[in-house]
């Protein structure tokens, strides 16, 4: 399978930076919510799994999996 996207820019600079640096991003959320993870072990804090909660709301809004 292949697939070729193609910008216009400047104007599509956004949209060419999210496509370029979204695995980078992706790693990034990644890593912050393992991160989280240890931190609620750790402390057993409920505002840091509220946090957490947030974090994964966020993402199944706009149908990613992290």
């Amino acid at each position: 399978m292949k697939a070729t996207l193609e910008y216009t820019l400047p104007k599509d600079d956004t949209d060419f930076y999210n496509a370029v640096n979204g695995s980078k991003l992706n790693c990034i959320l990644w890593n912050y919510n393992l991160w989280l993870n240890e931190k609620i072990k750790l402390n057993n804090s409920e505002d840091l799994q509220n946090c957490k909660d947030k974090l994964l709301s966020l993402f199944l809004e706009q149908n990613i999996e992290l």
